[in-house]
């Protein structure tokens, strides 16, 4: 099987011309969307353009983000293609084929709580995400698997899921958490949180 993929090289803007047939839309929002993913992360995804036609055949919508962002010049990677039908094929397959896939919301929002705030939902280019409590559900671990540490499953309404990370956000505020047993720094915000709460209730 032949490689396509050749050498990136930076390429001029205006020198790029989309494909006149192109069957891919973009919103005005997606791009603005595409070019807050392309500040953050950089260009992780380069241009195909055909060496036959001249044309782009992937990257369109990255094309107009750039221009937003006001960039001069994009990586591209100039590709053979053997005639206009594959050309058509892969432009259109790059777009028809990523919605085949189906995301996994209970483990995107598993994903959230364990990366933390530093983490903007905007930047995962999911569109109008928010996070869900009812989608939370870590997997219950096996009688003897669970060593020393646990995961602990728990339903919270989306007030009650506001009020348990501002505390554990004060809990971290306090200073760094170490527990020789557990990494995890949401579990060990909130069990400080629960230990600050225990001694606020003894009254021995």
């Amino acid at each position: 099987m032949k490689n396509q993929c050749e050498r990136i090289v930076e390429t001029e803007l205006h020198k790029l011309v989309p494909h006149p047939k192109n069957p891919n839309t973009h919103s005005e929002e997606q791009i603005e969307r595409l070019a807050k993913l392309i500040s953050y992360q950089g260009f992780r995804s380069p241009i195909v353009v055909s060496n036959q036609s001249g044309f782009i055949i992937v990257g369109h919508g990255r094309l107009e983000a750039a221009k937003g962002l006001g960039l001069e010049t994009v990586p591209v990677i100039y590709q053979d293609f053997k005639d206009e039908a594959q050309e058509y094929a892969h432009m259109t397959a790059d777009n028809a084929i990523g919605s085949w896939s189906k995301l996994d919301f209970s483990q995107i929002n598993t994903d959230i709580l364990e990366l933390g705030p530093e983490l903007n939902i905007e930047l995962l280019g999911i569109k109008e995400f928010t996070v869900d409590p009812s989608e939370i559900e870590l997997p219950d671990l096996k009688a003897g698997d669970n060593g020393p540490c646990q995961k602990v499953t728990f339903t919270l309404s989306d007030e009650q899921v506001d009020k348990v990370k501002e505390a554990m956000e004060k809990a971290k505020s306090f200073g760094p958490i170490h527990d020789d047993l557990n990494e995890n720094s949401n579990g060990n915000a909130l069990a400080r949180v629960a230990e600050l709460f225990i001694s606020s209730c003894d009254v021995s």
